[in-house]
This record gives structure tokens, C-alpha cells and sequence, in this order.
């Protein structure tokens, strides 16, 4: 259990929101009113069009509902225009080794070499971004902000993510503290204190009275928990996939991203599938994963819990698919799942390791993993892909607990392609 406690600078002075679109006193003024003028009268028409689904500011849109989806394209586009003067536009690498083994090109979007090495700092970045925001709009109208001066993030993940909301918060211009378990890996401890975090350790490992004590003393202190799950997190992961697209022109045939917690290959599928309507989105995960009969039923079992799922090395493969996400996958991604096993998982991170020359962490392993696999070796000869993408991350990389460096016998399922 991590707890993120985020606090604005006393120095951080203050800071002008960018608006993010039009509005109406720039754009109304400036229209012909004219009942002879038919394109005066268009533009007219499609100005307030834009101002009743809530695009052009002081208005607000209609309260979302179930059949919303989490997020939306333009959300996307919000969160790519708050973050993208903070973190790197990372590259696009390839191989031609991987290419000549599978027979398609693979194109590798290295988000490792993002600021923390992971994708996370763009959610966490992004919804800090968003809270100054509305409290800031809030002070222009005239009105006290009813948002309290400080918030924090609860999260009951660790590593890359408590890296990337320090990276974050220094930034944002905001402190930052984590609540972290005593067998948080050393590198993770040394990254937290280079971004200044408080960092506090208990001895046991994620215990709810942990949990429940530190949210207790939030709120007496004034701090505002937000849920783990929040689409401005969940956004701020699309401007990856959305940067990826623009980057490949939009030519990718399919891409391959780890289900975990639902909140990336979500926001995967949703930007994937909105930008290009015909690029295929593949799901990784454990064999055993009632995932999978639920993308071929098109339903979720209502009794899926965390324990159903079978344990994986790669943590991400141990979380459990938030409710909220759950109908963009069934809806957005290929009924068929790609299933991997902790063996093919380690020769894919060592894989990339020796063949790429970069540093990745297990989950993306696991992506990597799904690359090779009978399964999706199929699916490029029957639906003829070219171009295939996958993102890899080194967040939760630590060179102390490289899974092919104890002295254990490599497997080489993936040279066996060769």
C-alpha cells in the first residue's frame, strides 16, 4: 500500500490555467448576424452546438451517466495539452532481429525512457495539473475555492507509481509524502528521496489498519482522498497511446498491452479505437484469468475477485480489473486474450535486455512475451498484420531482482523462434 500525500508549495506562487478551448466572448462577438449571410448562420449554429455539449468554456456539460464512456478522445487531447511541456515525447525503436523472427514489424513505443521510466507520471501529472486548475477557476469567479488546499492520492500500488507521483509532484510544484512497505526495493526508496518525498516505512506488509489510519489523519489534517481510480489519471494515460498513433501515422494493425488493473489497456482501447477505428487491441494476461471467458462471453462473472486470479511474477498481472473498465475492454478489445506463464515472461525481459540493449521491468515483459506467442503468431497470419506496437516501461525495474540473473536455467522459448 502506497499512500501519495500531495501539497501545494508555499513558493510555488501562483499559476495561470490554460484554457481549453475558445470562448464565447472571443468567438460570438466575431460572428456575422446576419439572416442573409447562410455561413455567417453555420458558424453560428455550430458555435452554440459546441457550447451546449459543454466544448467551449463557462459552460458545463450534461452530468456524465453509466453508458458514458470513462473517458473520451477529448480528454485525451486535455490532458496531452496540461502535460506535454513536462515529460518527453519518447521514441519509437525497433529491431530487425524481432522483425525477421515474426515476420511482421514490430514497433516498440519506449515510454522507459519517460521521466520515472514509466507511463504513470502522465495520469498522476495530469490529475494534479487538473486539481490546481479547478481550483483556480474557482478563485477567477469571484468565488472562495471550496477544494481544500492540500489532497492526496490513495493507491495500493507501489514502485513505478509511488516514483512517478514524486516525479510528478516536483513538477507540479507541490510536496509530496509515501507510505510505503518495508520490503519496498532499494532503488524505489533512492528515487523517492532524489524528488524529495517524504517517505515513511511500516514493518508489515500493506495492512488495512495502515491504510485506514493513514486515511484517518488525512482528512483531520485537511487533506482530500481521492479514489485510486480517476478518469484524469486514466487520460493522462491515453496521451501515450495517442503519441504512439500519431507517431506510427496511424499505420499500426494491432497493438499489445497488459490488462492489470484495466486503467492502462483502457485507456488503450478507448484512444486506440477512436483515433483508428480497424487497429486491434490484444489483452495479456495469466492463463486461468477469468478475463478471458469474460471476453468471449462479452460479460463479466459478478462473483470475479482479486483471489481468482492466478499469481504471475509480473505484479501488474496480480491486480484485479476495476468494475469502471471492465465494459471498455469487452466493448474496445479482441475477444481473443493472449495468455502468457512466468517462463516466457523472464525470457522476454531478458530478451529485450540482450536484443534491444534497453532496461524494461517485468510487466513489460510480459507484453513482450505475448509478442512470440502461438496465439498471437496466428492472429498475424490469419488477419495478415504488418505493423504491430507495443509500449514498454522500466518503472518497476530494479537490478537487484532481474528474474533471469539468480542462477536459474534460462528456457529459451523465444530463441526457439528463431
Amino acid at each position: 500500500m502506497t499512500l501519495i500525500a500531495l501539497k501545494e508549495s508555499e513558493q510555488g506562487g501562483s499559476e495561470e490555467a490554460s484554457p481549453d478551448g475558445d470562448t464565447v466572448a472571443d468567438l460570438l462577438p466575431s460572428l456575422p448576424n446576419n439572416a442573409n449571410n447562410n455561413k455567417g448562420n453555420q458558424r453560428r449554429n455550430s458555435v452554440l452546438r459546441r457550447i451546449s455539449i459543454g466544448t467551449i468554456g463557462f459552460f458545463q456539460p450534461k452530468p456524465p451517466t453509466e453508458e458514458d464512456p470513462i473517458i473520451t478522445l477529448r480528454d485525451v487531447s486535455r490532458a496531452r495539452n496540461r502535460i506535454q511541456d513536462y515529460l518527453h515525447q519518447t521514441q519509437i525503436i525497433q529491431s530487425s532481429n524481432v522483425n525477421s523472427m515474426l515476420k511482421v514489424k514490430v514497433l516498440f513505443k519506449a515510454e522507459n525512457f519517460q521521466k520515472s521510466g514509466s507511463y504513470k507520471v502522465r495520469g498522476i501529472l495530469n490529475h494534479i495539473l487538473n486539481q490546481r486548475e479547478q481550483r483556480l477557476q474557482k478563485r477567477t469567479k469571484g468565488r472562495r475555492s471550496s477544494l481544500p488546499q492540500t489532497f492526496s492520492v490513495m493507491t495500493s500500488q507501489a514502485g513505478d507509481f509511488a516514483e512517478a507521483a514524486a516525479c510528478a509532484a516536483s513538477m507540479a510544484g507541490v510536496s509530496c509524502a509515501s507510505v510505503v512497505p518495508k520490503s519496498t526495493c532499494r532503488a524505489t526508496l533512492e528515487i523517492l528521496h532524489h524528488y524529495k518525498s517524504r517517505v515513511m516505512v511500516h514493518t508489515e506488509n500493506c495492512p488495512e489498519s495502515v491504510r485506514e489510519k493513514a486515511e484517518d489523519e488525512a482528512e483531520e489534517s485537511g487533506y482530500k482522498i481521492f479514489p485510486e481510480f480517476d478518469p484524469t489519471i486514466i487520460a493522462g494515460y491515453g496521451t501515450l497511446v495517442s503519441e504512439f498513433l500519431k507517431q506510427t501515422n496511424s499505420t499500426l494493425d494491432a497493438i499489445i498491452v497488459l490488462a492489470g488493473d484495466g486503467t492502462l489497456s483502457a485507456a488503450t482501447a478507448i484512444t486506440a479505437k477512436e483515433m483508428d477505428e480497424e487497429l486491434d487491441v490484444y489483452l495479456v494476461t495469466k492463463p486461468g484469468d477469468p478475463l478471458i471467458p469474460a471476453m468471449i462471453k462479452g460479460s463479466w462473472p459478478h462473483d470475479t475477485d482479486q483471489e481468482c486470479r492466478p499469481p504471475s511474477i509480473a505484479p501488474d498481472l496480480n491486480l484485479t480489473v476495476h468494475p469502471k473498465t471492465r465494459d471498455a475492454l469487452l466493448k474496445h478489445c479482441e475477444k481473443t486474450v493472449i495468455t502468457v506463464e512466468d517462463t516466457a515472461i523472464t525470457d522476454g525481459m531478458k530478451f529485450v535486455f540482450e536484443r534491444l540493449k534497453v532496461v524494461v521491468d517485468i510487466n513489460s515483459a510480459a507484453c513482450v512475451a505475448a509478442l512470440f506467442s502461438d496465439t498471437f503468431m496466428q492472429c498475424c497470419d490469419t488477419k495478415e498484420y504488418r505493423r504491430v506496437g507495443i509500449m514498454l516501461t522500466g518503472g518497476n525495474c530494479s537490478v537487484q531482482n532481474l528474474p533471469f540473473s539468480k542462477g536459474a536455467p534460462a528456457h529459451d522459448s523465444i530463441k526457439c523462434r528463431i
